[in-house]
């Protein structure tokens, strides 16, 4: 390939690449994409799927809108309602002692807004009160359990001892 080839070919390739860069700044996004996204997040909302799966949850479709149009305001009360609503949960499983599942809620506020004070706050305390002394209980439990078993009829026993390798 000799130099005029090599210069013609990179004038063309100059040329497309400026022609794809403004082609970008000229692609708008239809409003009928925004108001779609919109209608799903909402109907997810209803649904309760907030968070996950990912990819298909209501933040994502909010987070899709503002991708596109940053100054959406219904897709930012939509992600402040997805907010109020783990925030509103995590309040009556606090109530409850549930705090297993408050650690998870704050963990879905916290991937939405990781500045958000009252998750890391409501974390912080199921962190604290969570008690993993329940899980040895149960391991324990079942020890004694297989050991009363055992002393079951011949018959049982077979029973028994296959159930003892998958515990």
């Amino acid at each position: 390939m000799n130099l005029f080839t090599r210069s013609i070919l990179l004038l063309m390739a100059i040329t497309l690449f400026a022609n794809a860069e403004e082609e970008k700044v000229r692609y708008k996004v239809p409003s009928y994409f925004i108001e779609d996204s919109l209608k799903e997040a909402n109907y997810l909302f209803r649904e309760r799927h907030m968070t996950k799966p990912r990819g298909h949850s209501a933040y994502d479709y909010y987070l899709k809108v503002l991708r596109e149009d940053p100054d959406n305001i219904r897709a930012k009360k939509g992600i402040d309602n997805i907010i109020d609503w783990f925030m509103h949960r995590m309040k009556e499983l606090a109530k409850q002692k549930n705090w297993n599942k408050v650690s998870i809620y704050a963990n879905s506020v916290l991937y939405m807004d990781p500045y958000n004070i009252r998750a890391q706050d409501y974390y912080e305390i199921a962190q604290a009160n969570h008690s993993h002394h329940k899980v040895y209980r149960k391991k324990r439990y079942r020890k004694v359990h297989r050991k009363r078993r055992l002393n079951r009829t011949p018959l049982r026993r077979r029973h028994i001892r296959y159930y003892r390798r998958y515990y």
